[in-house]
């Protein structure tokens, strides 16, 4: 699972400023009589505007038992209400409702069925050159912002940015061995033996950082560049991935060490025809995945500042879809 953290995801903070109360959290005089003349009761005019101000700033509607309680607060007071006066819609036929009228006012769709498609479409075309779960996630959330979606439950799109990432570096993968061949096949997988004595492989050898270069050194740089060449035609099996996507490969390669067992095992696998066991994905800071989309995706953790998602539309009220929130959620 990739942390929330690390996406752009909105979330209410942790700790809920005062500017931010004021900036993204107080009603205007417009939807405070448009609140009510909608409304019967103070608890469901808190409702109602609780929920208005939730989705301008997060793209989706939280539960009202998780809009934090200075935030509940905040609205409380500018609408004038006692503090004894708790948000309540009295029936869930009413809350849904209450949800219908505010898309209308602020310019969102619920559709989750097209949300879905628009988001695997964006994180499809984003993998073929991103490998970061979390830079996956931020682009399907930046073509679901623009497309004026009411956003999915964060699990929801990490579990899609997993499943379709892993098939298409399974494509990948499988692209790059039909290339190597036989031949080539053999020669790699003799890279992987690990000597006892040493436990240490070949492979390890390759990973080895070049010492700097100086002329005392170049005929030990020229012998380096000859093995390395001397392991196939790299150009050719590479062929068709992205340089991006073939330095994240080279990441998580870099990031491992075999040890004699597992060389036994993946000599094994490889001489059955067999691909290797799948491993963990590594900490992108080791495998050099960015921490951000490098074309201008939002930042995480809330960066976005007081108006929320960078990205995120101004509404029909001049608000931001978009914000902070405080953890994941689960909704299709």
């Amino acid at each position: 699972m990739a942390s929330i953290e690390r996406t752009a995801y909105p979330r209410f903070r942790k700790v809920v400023s005062a500017r931010e109360l004021l900036e993204a959290f107080t009603p205007t005089p417009e939807e405070t009589a448009w609140a009510r003349e909608a409304t019967r009761t103070e608890a469901n005019l808190l409702a109602l505007v609780a929920l208005l101000k939730a989705l301008q700033r997060l793209g989706y509607f939280p539960r009202l038992a998780e809009v934090p309680s200075p935030v509940m607060a905040h609205v409380r007071q500018r609408l004038g209400l006692g503090d004894e006066v708790a948000a309540d819609a009295d029936s869930a036929r009413t809350l849904e409702r209450y949800r219908g009228m505010i898309r209308e006012r602020v310019g969102v769709t619920y559709d989750p069925e097209a949300a879905r498609t628009l988001a695997e479409e964006a994180i499809r075309a984003a993998a073929q050159a991103k490998d970061n779960p979390a830079d996956l996630i931020n682009v399907a959330l930046e073509e679901l912002v623009k497309a004026r979606y009411e956003l999915p439950g964060y699990t929801t799109l990490d579990e899609m940015a997993a499943r379709l990432r892993a098939a298409v570096n399974s494509g990948f993968f499988e692209a790059i061995e039909g290339r190597v061949g036989p031949a080539g096949k053999a020669v790699l997988l003799g890279l992987l033996h690990v000597d006892a004595s040493t436990r240490r492989s070949r492979f390890d050898e390759l990973k080895r950082p070049a010492r700097r270069p100086s002329l005392s050194r170049l005929k030990e740089h020229v012998e380096r560049l000859r093995a390395l060449d001397a392991v196939g035609d790299t150009a050719t099996w590479l062929s068709g991935v992205p340089p991006a996507q073939a330095a994240h490969f080279a990441g998580e390669a870099g990031a491992r060490r075999l040890r004699p067992a597992q060389s036994r095992r993946v000599q094994t696998r490889g001489a059955a025809g067999l691909p290797p066991a799948p491993g963990p994905h590594p900490d992108p800071r080791r495998a050099g995945g960015d921490a951000l989309p490098p074309d201008g995706g939002a930042p995480p953790e809330g960066a976005g500042g007081a108006c929320g998602h960078p990205g995120a539309p101004p509404g029909r009220d001049g608000a931001a879809v978009g914000g902070v929130r405080a953890g994941p959620r689960r909704r299709t």
